[in-house]
């Protein structure tokens, strides 16, 4: 039987080839970090391998024996998120976003209940070599008796200060994150990361005090790198820094701290 031209595989070979060119940009990019947590990458691979298959399979049957189609232009459904993606160009949660969901300062809890009571001091100097953790749970770095907070070491470090209290009381520590000012609070702010366990729709805020008496002079949501001295205030004997010194920086690329 003569094959002639199949329009409806066509026009799903067309939404195929676009949504594994915008799965493929978003792997390639890194942009798709703004939504899923780095572990599930390989399944995001795993999809546009899927759609890559069935693109072929689709593209060589285009040419079908001769019967009445009928185009199904339901597909088109599915070039919505490739719309939105190309155009939008959507970045994640928004630090405007993070604000009004509320911030958790007492993060650190929940840090030393799935640990329990145990542990151990992660002392690791800057010039070592390092290791990428990218989940928070990389070795504290001390430079010149100042502790640095990053990504790689986020959750390690709020758990040792919480153990530790005594031996980090008045530490010097630099830190970077995003304001979020309190109603009424005027010399004081709330340094936050935002934290990702699965996908963007889990993203927890997370924060920890900062006494400053200029911030009146700070923006809401403005991002910063932070220098200042620990301290830990009430019953529970929770982390705060004492600002001596802080600078405007620009949003990181990575802004989330992942969680396994």
């Amino acid at each position: 039987m003569r094959k002639v031209f199949n329009p409806d595989r066509a026009l799903w070979s067309i939404v195929l080839l676009l949504l594994f060119y915008t799965f493929v940009k978003m792997i390639y990019s890194g942009d798709i970090k703004n939504f899923i947590h780095p572990n599930m990458i390989k399944y995001s691979i795993f999809g546009a391998i899927a759609i890559g298959i069935m693109l072929i399979n689709n593209f060589l049957n285009t040419f079908s024996e001769a019967e009445e189609v009928k185009v199904r232009y339901g597909y088109i459904l599915f070039l919505i998120p490739v719309i939105i993606y190309m155009i939008v160009k959507p970045t994640g949660l928004t630090e405007s976003a993070a604000i009004n969901r509320g911030v958790n300062l007492y993060f650190y809890k929940s840090l030393m209940a799935e640990e329990g009571k145990g542990g151990h001091h992660h002392h690791h100097h800057h010039h070592e070599d390092q290791h990428s953790h990218n989940h928070g749970d990389g070795e504290i770095i001390i430079e010149n008796g100042e502790v640095i907070v990053n990504n790689e070491n986020f959750f390690t470090s709020f758990k040792e200060f919480y153990k530790n209290t005594e031996e980090y009381k008045e530490r010097p520590v630099r830190i970077k994150g995003f304001v979020i000012k309190e109603k009424g609070k005027s010399e004081s702010f709330i340094l936050s990361r935002m934290v990702v366990s699965c996908c963007a729709a889990d993203t927890e805020v997370i924060g920890i005090r900062s006494i400053y008496k200029d911030t009146p002079l700070i923006a809401n949501g403005q991002w910063l790198e932070v220098k200042g001295k620990l301290q830990f205030e009430g019953v529970e004997q929770g982390p705060i820094i004492i600002v001596e010194s802080l600078n405007p920086i620009d949003k990181p690329e990575e802004s989330y701290i992942y969680r396994d």
